[in-house]
Parts: structure tokens; C-alpha cells; sequence
């Protein structure tokens, strides 16, 4: 059975909430696409509607599919789905920076450029683990079987299934 992209797309719907085994580039991305049009239409149907309620219903119901094909992913380069956690420590460090008062610094925030260097490095750490995942993200997948299970592009695989 050959992969298309629509068939890409819609597999970690299929799995919705499956975080074991291995996920393809093309499946992430395919899937990524999916999920910015569909997001996309309900933001304009929001707008129609004067209403926030449909984007908000599909944002709720991509969710959990979205992680799974994330920790999925990680999986197909040979690592744990706990790293998709950074992204989220780097965005908390980078809302307590800016949301943290000045004064809490203590005798420190007599300093100006402590408090700016302090919002500006948080600000930079969240990039870097943002641009990291991206990489990530982008890599290809360990060949073969790893300890998260078979190459999801090993054709043997395809073969075995279509004869079970």
C-alpha cells in the first residue's frame, strides 16, 4: 500500500493518543500541515461567527494527537518524548522574567541591566530550545529498529503488514 500524504496526514488522527513507536518526518509534517489549515479555517469561521468556540473545539481536539506525533517523532531519532518538556521549562523561565517585578531581584534590581539581561537571556534560551526541537523535528530518523520500536520507513514493515 503506498503512502500519500493524505494517508501521512491523517495516521496520527488514527493514533490519536498513541505516544509508543515511531513517527516518520513525513507524517509529522503532513500531520502539521493538516493542523495549520484546519486551524486556519476555524479562525475564519470564527470571524464569521463572532465567535470563538470552533477554533477553540479544534485547538482542544488536535491537542492531544499533536503530543503524541511530537513524542512519536522524538522516538524516530533515538530519543525520549520528555524532551518535548524544554520548549514548555524555556517559555515558564521566560514568563517569570518578564512577569517577575523588578524589585523582587532584591538589591540587584538597583541594577538596570541585571533585570534587562536577565529577560533577554530567558528570552534567548526559549529561541534556542525552540530552534532545537525544530531541528529535531527536521532530522531523519534512526535507521532500522531502535529501542522505540521498527523504522517506520522499513519496507520489510509494509510488507509484513499487508500479509498479516
Amino acid at each position: 500500500m503506498r503512502s500519500t500524504p493524505l494517508r501521512w496526514a491523517i495516521e496520527p488522527l488514527r493514533r490519536y493518543a498513541a505516544f509508543s513507536g515511531r513517527s516518520s518526518r513525513s507524517e509529522f509534517w503532513w500531520f502539521w500541515l493538516l493542523v495549520t489549515i484546519v486551524n486556519t479555517v476555524m479562525g475564519e469561521i470564527d470571524e464569521l461567527a463572532g465567535s470563538p468556540v470552533p477554533s477553540a473545539l479544534a485547538t482542544l481536539a488536535f491537542v492531544l494527537p499533536e503530543v503524541a506525533v511530537g513524542a512519536r517523532r522524538l522516538h524516530d531519532i533515538g530519543r525520549s518524548a520528555r524532551w518535548l518538556l524544554m520548549p514548555l521549562a524555556a517559555v515558564v523561565l521566560f514568563v517569570t522574567a518578564v512577569v517577575v517585578p523588578d524589585t523582587s531581584y532584591g538589591i540587584l534590581a538597583e541594577s538596570e541591566l541585571f533585570v534587562y539581561s536577565t529577560k533577554v537571556l530567558s528570552l534567548l534560551i526559549v529561541f534556542a530550545t525552540l530552534f532545537t526541537m525544530l531541528g529535531w523535528f527536521c532530522k531523519a530518523g534512526s535507521v532500522g529498529h531502535n529501542d522505540h520500536g521498527p523504522d517506520p520507513l522499513d519496507p520489510a514493515r509494509h510488507i509484513v503488514a499487508v500479509f498479516s
